[in-house]
This record gives structure tokens, C-alpha cells and sequence, in this order.
């Protein structure tokens, strides 16, 4: 934090020391008035976590949130600007995902949305994404479980490796378009960013060598949006993005 963040939170600290005095003490004429709603908002332009929606400083903003119902209304935006949720279960009947997005007035300030999570469940993703009526740039990721049902060791191999990965791309294409039909089922009129994520454990050339279908399913998503990647990683978080739209 530089020097002058770190001032301007003090000063924002000791005003909310000066408000609580006046709740517990009667008004008197010393006593500090009520900041006017421009002096409050240039003290938040001070602050660059506030000014530059910068999500890893938000922490530092949730107890200026305590100070005052006026501070509590100008910092909520800020604070939900950009929500990423991790290891989500889609399936669950409680998560952070859930509470947010029956949460309006809250679910209506995200503008940036991040979901980290496997696939189980993704059929149930759409009507809470809907929710979200103002995000412009999404960031759907679906993780590798964290567990793996592996063949016996003494089992055959069947398949020949080249049909082994014909079959695991021609998988990797069919979640692409789950997740892509699930965006479009959302209704995100004011999308205009869209990132995909899928677990992958084989070669990337052979899937974006036949993703030119992608462009034209990602532009079905939204009127507006402008800017489609696909995203691929494998368990060592190696990835690769490549640009459909």
C-alpha cells in the first residue's frame, strides 16, 4: 500500500471514530458534521484498490464498509465490481454462488465474474448466471476432479492410442459446447468478454486444429460480445488460450 493510501485509511478510520462519538454523545457545536457526499467521494478516489476495482485489495475495504450507511453505499460497488469464486460445487445446495446470486442488489453490482469448479452440475448453472443481468466479462473455468475412478492395472488396452485421442478431443469439443450452450442459456445481454475453461490431460494442437465451429457458437451467445477464448489446462496448471472470437 503506498503512502498515500495509508494516510487516506487512517483518515478514514479516525472520521469513523468521530462518527461513532456522535451516535453515542449528544450533538454538540464542536462536535464534527457529516462529511457532504463529495468530500466522501474524493477521500474513495484517494484510494486506488477503490478507484482501480482492484480485487486482491478489496479485503481492505470491507471495514470501511462499517463506518456509515454512506460509506456502506459507496463502497458495495467496489467491492462487487469483480467477484472470483473457487472450487465451486455446482451441485450444492448452499454456496457462495447461490447466496450471491439470490442476493439482487448485490448480484446486480458484479460486472466481472469468475467461477472455478468441475463440471458436476453444470446443468444447474444457468438460471443462477442469469441472475447476474450486468456482467460484462466472464470467466467460466472447469477444474479436473479431485478424484479419478482409475482402470485396473490389469486391464487391456482396447483402443489404439490415436482412436484413444480422437475420442478424448471429440469429448473436449461436446463440454465445450455444454458450457457454451449453458452461457447461452443465461441471457447476458450486456456480455461482452467470454472465457472458457476445460480440464485437459492431451495435446492441445489437435483441438484448436478444429475450433473454427467455436467462433460461430460463441457468437450466439450475446449480441454484444466481442472478444471468445477457450482456455486448457492440465493438472500441472500448464494451460493454453486460444482466441475463437
Amino acid at each position: 500500500m503506498s503512502v498515500r493510501a495509508k494516510y487516506t485509511t487512517q483518515l478514514l478510520f479516525q472520521i469513523s471514530n468521530s462518527m461513532q462519538c456522535q451516535v453515542s454523545q449528544p450533538t454538540t457545536a464542536s462536535a464534527l458534521p457529516m462529511l457532504p457526499p463529495e468530500i466522501m467521494d474524493m477521500i474513495l478516489d484517494r484510494l486506488p484498490i477503490y478507484r482501480d476495482h482492484e480485487p486482491r485489495g478489496a479485503q481492505s475495504l470491507l471495514p470501511l464498509r462499517l463506518v456509515s450507511h454512506a460509506f456502506a453505499v459507496r463502497l458495495t460497488p467496489a467491492l462487487f465490481h469483480h467477484v472470483r469464486l473457487r472450487a465451486v460445487d455446482l451441485r450444492a445446495t448452499s454456496t457462495p454462488l447461490r447466496h450471491l446470486a439470490d442476493t439482487t442488489h448485490l448480484a446486480t453490482r458484479v460486472h466481472i465474474l469468475s467461477i472455478d469448479g468441475p463440471a458436476d452440475g453444470l446443468d444447474d448453472l444457468a438460471p443462477y448466471l442469469s441472475r447476474f443481468v450486468n456482467v460484462h466479462t466472464l470467466h467460466l473455468t472447469m477444474t479436473h476432479p479431485t478424484s479419478r475412478v482409475l482402470p485396473p492395472v490389469s486391464a487391456p488396452v482396447v483402443h489404439p492410442f490415436a482412436t484413444m485421442m480422437r475420442d478424448s478431443l471429440m469429448v473436449l469439443q461436446a463440454q465445450l459446447r455444454q458450457l457454451v450452450e449453458t452461457v447461452r442459456e443465461a441471457h447476458l445481454a450486456q456480455l461482452e468478454i467470454m472465457l472458457l475453461g476445460l480440464p485437459y490431460d492431451g495435446g492441445y494442437a489437435g483441438f484448436f486444429q478444429d475450433i473454427e465451429w467455436a467462433g460461430a457458437a460463441f457468437r450466439d451467445v450475446a449480441k454484444g460480445l466481442r472478444r471468445g477464448s477457450v482456455k486448457l489446462a492440465d493438472r500441472q496448471r500448464n494451460y493454453t488460450i486460444m482466441p475463437v472470437l
